[in-house]
């Protein structure tokens, strides 16, 4: 039994209970197995108290090894997720507080709108006041019939700003991938390179041995030792800091998904090079997205509402016609008689000086910032797609010559160890090509990781990247 744990011991004392109890175990009888029925009644008697333990041990074990009681005995947290760049980018744009915010602001701006068009509509009222001793009531409804313009400008002002907090809600969500796109290369940047370091340090400490060996036999100096023990040095170092860069990753990445992830959990990107990617040419690409960039949809939206804004600025010069219908009613032996009156009229007022009119120049100077601003977004969107379509080519071109030049390296590096080990090459000659070796193993995953974030970003320029799962 000593090889059995706890469960299976369990097990096997209610399974031997259970057969005791049943009586295939004759030698645990106190005596003979009765042959004739009343006998046998008499000895089921006798075994009811042999029985009730056995039925409570066996209740036992099937309520310990139901499918229930199993999850919940390990349920002891979430389950592992490896999380993609695409996941990352879509947890974060779909549950971002700052998402949230702007989903709200878009409520509200549809809310305006509706009461926009409400104006289009009667305006009811009721006064009431003392005369005479009585109680006079004043009820009227006023039906708009020409504002000069100020109504629709409403309209559209408020369909402007409806659309301009869609795209702002658009505009947040690319802002929040780019960061997410970021920190994901931070973080396989950091991630990759403690592999690669571990990996060079584990070689050095061999070396470190070798070494040490050959100076106690007297075929190397002491300095050699040295030599290979300040690499040593430096490599943890360098590790360290990739730590330090890997873990402030992790934490700004898990603040942008909401969720607590580690650094093994994120998906490296993947080693093979897309066939036939990002083969149109620059102006082709600009042209996709100018299409579908949000800062530049943004921009354009934020010309209609300055538009919308002006409009309304120089209705307000305008007089409004209207229709009211008034009623009033003496309550309470009020001497004033009850009539009901039908009249057509129009107001005209103006702000302070000449407030309305330098409203109407505030207004169409914010529209000329508004076309100043969507041309500076137009050429700052043409230069960043150009430069992550040099950066995605030229990370592609690198990763194939650090391929070809890894394997060099690594004979290089097996060539003069066996020279070494000759006499025909320094101690300092093998440590240098096994640093060469290592700044090719980290260029090479640097350069993997650009192809993926400047891949990702070409995708949200040109409206490739989707929010929603395929």
């Amino acid at each position: 039994m000593g090889g059995l744990n706890a469960e299976s011991t369990l097990e096997v004392t209610a399974h031997q209970m259970w057969r005791y109890a049943r009586g295939e175990f004759s030698h645990m009888y106190l005596f003979e197995r009765p042959k004739t029925v009343a006998g046998q009644a008499a000895s089921s008697f006798f075994l009811i108290p042999r029985i009730f333990p056995a039925l409570v041990v066996s209740l036992l074990c099937l309520v310990l090894h139901s499918p229930t009681a199993e999850g919940q005995n390990l349920d002891i947290g979430p389950e592992s997720v490896t999380w993609s760049l695409v996941d990352l980018v879509q947890t974060a744009v779909l549950s971002h507080p700052s998402v949230q915010a702007q989903r709200e602001t878009l409520r509200a701006s549809e809310a305006d709108l509706r009461g926009a068009w409400w104006q289009y509509l009667p305006s009811p009222s009721i006064q009431g006041e003392r005369v005479d001793g009585g109680n006079l009531v004043t009820m009227q409804l006023t039906q708009p019939l020409w504002s000069g313009g100020r109504l629709s400008s409403g309209v559209a002002l408020a369909e402007a700003r409806v659309e301009q907090s869609r795209w702002s809600e658009v505009q947040v969500q690319y802002q929040l991938a780019d960061q997410v796109v970021t920190q994901y290369g931070l973080l396989m940047s950091a991630h990759v390179g403690i592999q690669i370091y571990e990996a060079y340090l584990h070689n050095l400490r061999d070396l470190e041995r070798m070494m040490r060996r050959r100076v106690d036999q007297g075929y190397s100096a002491v300095v050699d030792a040295k030599l290979v023990a300040s690499r040593v040095s430096q490599a943890m170092g360098v590790r360290t800091t990739l730590f330090a860069s890997r873990a402030s990753a992790v934490g700004i990445l898990s603040q942008l998904v909401g969720r607590q992830i580690a650094a093994n959990d994120v998906a490296e990107p993947a080693n093979s090079l897309p066939n036939g990617r990002w083969q149109e040419r620059r102006h082709v690409l600009v042209r996709m997205a100018i299409q579908t960039d949000p800062s530049l949809r943004a921009a354009s939206v934020t010309m209609d509402v300055a538009k919308a804004q002006t409009e309304q600025a120089e209705s307000s010069l305008m007089p409004n016609i209207f229709a009211r219908i008034r009623r009033r009613e003496a309550l309470g032996g009020s001497s004033v008689d009850d009539e009901t009156d039908f009249l057509i009229g129009f107001e005209f007022s103006l702000s302070g000086g000449w407030s309305s009119v330098e409203g109407v120049n505030a207004s169409v100077a914010r529209e000329a910032v508004a076309r100043s601003s969507r041309q500076a977004q137009l050429t700052e969107l043409t230069a960043r797609v150009t430069t992550e379509l040099e950066d995605y080519r030229s990370a592609a071109i690198l990763i194939e010559e650090l391929s070809i030049n890894r394997n060099t390296q690594q004979e290089i590096f097996d060539s003069y160890t066996r020279m070494f080990l000759a006499g025909k090459r320094s101690w300092l000659d093998v440590l240098n090509v096994m640093r060469e070796q290592l700044e090719v193993e980290k260029s090479l995953a640097d350069a993997r990781v650009r192809l993926a974030t400047s891949n990702y970003r070409l995708k949200l320029s040109t409206g490739g990247a989707s929010w929603r799962r395929d």
